[in-house]
């Protein structure tokens, strides 16, 4: 769908659970684990994620599983959830290893180190990952804290590992503080940060300045209301022109200011006119305006959007890591996953 700022949104990343447990398959026992990485499929990569399947714990179930979903097209990325321990039948890593084409180690580390922070019994877990075809394959523990642990330690990379294997000619290698970063979509990142008073829009935005500057990326902020400004002290030089009719430029070496007369500029053609020359545009406020995407800050006392803002990607408390949500958002939105 093509936004009114923005470009055409490929559909949104498809995703399949399956959670390995014999004592869930008979009843005995409910499924916590895979629900909560579904949830974050689908809150933090936008993803479209199939109905969870319980499989017993056996390697050929498994297996078949895997080779049904992969050469039938059916996802891009299957998590497997349970049987990766020493039980004997534990038997995830090896079903995964038997139809991977090419096994991705670097998400297995990436994920026991994570927990290795948590508990030194984390090298105990067999996690494998791999590639079949075009999807990406990766198992996570069986209980509901681990298997988010791990999720959580690979999900900034999985947005670009999958566009990969969608055939994204993109470098791989993100930039580290002086080449450009090459969004493959057409058109500046916008994204609304919408609030109430004191939810902490401006502090965000602040904090994210300098992050998208060290990728050498252009930045705009468009600010909700500037509670009509005056460029310069009444008296001085440049009000008396301006009070005389003229349409004033104030010029340093560092920074250029401009006072113009005439009806104030909407958010539409504002964005329009900015597009040309920035990477990235964060919009402060307008939470009613229908930008192509917005998050609701909620301050210390909560306060969710009003029903006439429309949709969010994300309503985010105080407790959340907010510039790291942010920055998930970009790079799914850089890479060509969806987000809704």
């Amino acid at each position: 769908m093509k936004g009114p700022h923005g470009p055409e949104r490929p559909a949104p990343l498809r995703a399949v659970v399956l959670t390995m447990s014999d004592r869930c398959l008979r009843g005995e026992t409910v499924d916590t684990a895979g629900p909560a990485v579904a949830r974050i499929l689908e809150g933090r990569l936008s993803a479209a994620v199939a109905p969870i399947e319980i499989l017993p714990d056996e390697r050929a179930a498994l297996s078949r599983r895997l080779i049904e979903v992969c050469d039938g097209g059916l996802a891009d990325f299957v998590a497997v959830v349970g049987g990766t321990g020493f039980s004997p039948r534990d038997v995830t890593p090896e079903a995964v290893r038997d139809v991977a084409e090419r096994l991705t180690p670097g998400l297995d580390e990436a994920m026991r180190a994570e927990s290795l922070k948590k508990t030194p019994r984390a090298m105990l877990s067999r996690c494998v990952s791999g590639i079949r075809r075009q999807t990406l394959l990766v198992s996570l523990p069986g209980s509901e804290r681990s298997a988010v642990e791990n999720l959580e330690a690979i999900l900034p990379a999985l947005a670009h590992g999958i566009a990969k294997l969608q055939g994204d000619p993109a470098d791989c290698g993100p930039p580290r503080g002086g080449g450009a970063a090459q969004p493959r979509a057409k058109g500046p990142f916008v994204l609304g940060i919408c609030g109430y008073s004191g939810s902490g829009k401006s502090t965000l935005i602040e904090g994210l300045v300098p992050v998208f500057r060290g990728l050498d990326l252009r930045v705009a902020v468009v600010k909700h209301d500037a509670h009509a400004p005056s460029v310069d002290a009444p008296g001085k030089d440049s009000d008396r022109f301006f009070r005389a009719g003229a349409d004033v430029w104030l010029r340093s070496p560092g920074e250029n200011f401009s006072r113009r007369h005439g009806p104030g500029e909407d958010l539409g053609a504002c964005l329009a006119r900015l597009e040309r020359d920035y990477d990235v545009i964060l919009v402060e406020g307008h939470k009613d305006a229908p930008l192509p995407s917005k998050i609701w800050l909620r301050a210390e006392d909560g306060g969710d959007p009003p029903a006439s803002a429309g949709l969010f990607l994300d309503c985010l408390g105080r407790g959340v890591d907010r510039q790291k949500r942010v920055l998930e958002i970009f790079e799914a939105w850089k890479f060509g996953i969806a987000v809704r």
